[in-house]
This record gives structure tokens, C-alpha cells and sequence, in this order.
């Protein structure tokens, strides 16, 4: 059997199976919809030693999210894996969620389109969003 009808065979399989299995639930969608962090606390150096600058991005994106978000009530930070412990990609939201709730700082699905196109509504009652894509690339449509 080719590699091309073996796959083809194992499509239609897991495409019967999904149509035999029960819609999902939309009352816990979270309990499967993002993956359990096994970052439990922020241990990691949040600021600069001894009050200098720092050179390091993620850093430098924490402190200033952290002004935005004690300044501006309306600031709202969100994307992929910003909310909770894990801060996204670049750890710049580690512990934000917690200071200032999980109505300010969240996760989103991976969905680059939603995640941009939402803050053009959000800004236009008074909301101040910020987003994170993990990639730019990812919003361009490139393989």
C-alpha cells in the first residue's frame, strides 16, 4: 500500500470518528481549549540589577506593560499565552495577569486575525488593547 492510500485511509477514519463523537460542551470549553502551564510562580529577574537599563526585550516590554496597565484603567493586554503564569513568549506578562485580572491580561485562541481585527472594536468604545502575536509572520499568510 502507498504511503498516498495509507493516508488517505487514516483520514477518513479519524474524519468518521469525529462525526460519531459528541459536539463539545461550551459550558467548559476551558477546561481543554489551552493547555495547563507547568509554570507555577515567576522566579526570574523582573527588573534591573541596582535600578539600571536593560538590554533585554522581554524585560523592557514587562516594565512598560506594567506602567500601561497601573495607568490606563481601560488598558487591556491579550493574545497568545499572555494570560495566567506563563506571560508569553517572551515571559513580558509573567505575574500581570494576577496584579491586575484576568479581565485585563488573558489568553486568546491562536487566532492572528481575531487578535488584531478585536482591537479596532475595542478602541472604538474607549478600550485601550494591547495584543500579542507570537510571530508577525503568522499574520501575513506566508508559508
Amino acid at each position: 500500500m502507498t504511503l498516498k492510500l495509507k493516508l488517505k485511509k487514516k483520514v477518513l477514519s479519524d474524519y468518521k470518528k469525529a462525526l460519531q463523537s459528541p459536539d463539545p460542551d461550551p459550558l467548559d470549553f476551558d477546561s481543554h481549549e489551552f493547555a495547563a502551564t507547568e509554570i507555577l510562580e515567576e522566579k526570574g529577574e523582573r527588573s534591573p540589577a541596582k535600578g539600571g537599563k536593560s538590554g533585554d526585550g522581554g524585560m523592557q516590554l514587562f516594565t512598560q506593560l506594567t506602567r500601561f496597565c497601573a495607568n490606563i484603567l481601560k488598558a487591556m493586554f491579550y493574545g497568545q499565552d499572555v494570560g495566567g503564569r506563563l506571560g508569553g513568549v517572551f515571559r513580558e506578562a509573567a505575574t500581570l495577569a494576577q496584579k491586575y485580572g484576568e479581565h485585563r491580561v488573558f489568553n486568546t485562541p491562536i487566532q492572528e486575525a481575531y487578535i488584531v481585527g478585536s482591537t479596532a472594536g475595542m478602541s472604538a468604545v474607549g478600550v485601550k488593547p494591547i495584543v500579542e502575536i507570537q510571530f508577525c509572520r503568522f499574520t501575513s499568510g506566508q508559508e
